[in-house]
């Protein structure tokens, strides 16, 4: 289906509730939180350092919350994490390492793909 087609069939809550990100003070999302993704069709979701355990867990919520989202709002959500990468960092260690190690990769292998990228060096 188009997004046009998605678009018109969606309520006005529908739509500015995919505008939001919000985020929760916990590990784990509380009910309240849940109560907003189906009341208000929330459609994104921020995570703080106050949300990431081990990489287990973060898998592991990053899987519920999409599964709530996309059950609740029918669209898979954005999951963002407030991570600078620099001084200050969200993620555990071995995770932000692992981050910077795959986007330097992915870097990388696009400027060979198209290696004007960046303009000329």
């Amino acid at each position: 289906m188009s997004i046009e087609k998605q678009l018109e069939q969606m309520t006005l809550r529908e739509k500015i509730g995919q505008l939001f990100t919000i985020g929760f003070p916990s590990r784990w999302p509380s009910e309240e939180f849940v109560q907003m993704v189906k009341e208000y069709k929330v459609g994104n979701v921020i995570l703080f350092s106050h949300n990431v355990g081990f990489r287990g867990e973060l898998g592991k919520l990053n899987s519920y919350l999409i599964q709530l989202i996309e059950r609740e709002t029918g669209h898979i959500p954005f999951i963002t994490i407030d991570e600078e990468g620099g001084v200050v960092s969200r993620l555990p260690k071995d995770m932000a390492d692992f981050l910077r190690l795959w986007l330097r990769h992915i870097v990388r292998k696009e400027l060979k793909r198209a290696p004007g990228l960046l303009g000329k060096n």
